[in-house]
């Protein structure tokens, strides 16, 4: 049987050995390592494109005239859908835009945020309709996740400071009859004593 002692002659060329190869190891390691951070070095950064917001539906309700007269067909058309008529639209996008309330910023690519007013046009969506932020994601090409995020600081803004301009309760018996009437023709039903108080 050989031992290590028949091997070498002493424990010091043993030793060395021992030595020799975990430097080569380590060596060996310390490449490996190196040609993955070469690899990882100029392997190209993900990128993953985005669709226009300028090309999608509601960029047509911002390009296209006709929306803003509230007599043509797609003026009754855009008050139907966001359930305030176009120039409320505007008004609001002028004080968002006048305010700076949303301003433009970039993300890590470089790429300018989504247009303001698209945005709004999702919110007035949601408010109005009751859809979901995907249904908003297809028709602005704008992420549902960005409009959610949207949807929340628009809230708290238009909440802090336009909800006493745009939101008015009747006060009127007569204001408050009507708006029972509408809410009971849209299948509706709500107790009168709710009202005793006027």
């Amino acid at each position: 049987m050989i031992t290590y002692d028949d091997i070498f002659e002493s424990n010091d060329k043993f030793i060395e050995f021992i030595k020799e190869k975990r430097k080569r190891r380590l060596n060996r390691f310390n490449h490996y390592q190196s040609l993955l951070q070469e690899i990882n070095r100029y392997k190209p950064r993900m990128y993953y494109g985005r669709k226009n917001p300028h090309d999608s539906i509601f960029s047509t309700y911002t390009t296209d005239i006709s929306y803003r007269d509230i007599t043509h067909k797609n003026g009754k058309l855009f008050r139907r859908r966001f359930r305030v008529p176009y120039n409320v639209f505007l008004e609001i996008c002028d004080i968002c835009h006048r305010e700076n309330w949303f301003p433009l910023s970039y993300d890590a690519v470089g790429r300018p945020s989504s247009p303001c007013n698209i945005k709004i046009l999702g919110v007035l969506r949601v408010l109005g309709r009751g859809v979901c932020f995907d249904d908003i994601e297809e028709l602005s090409n704008i992420s549902a996740e960005v409009h959610r995020k949207f949807f929340k600081l628009f809230l708290r803004q238009f909440n802090k400071f336009l909800y006493e301009s745009y939101v008015n309760y009747p006060t009127l018996i007569e204001d408050i009859v009507l708006v029972v009437h509408v809410i009971r023709m849209q299948g509706i039903h709500l107790e009168w004593t709710v009202f005793s108080s006027y």
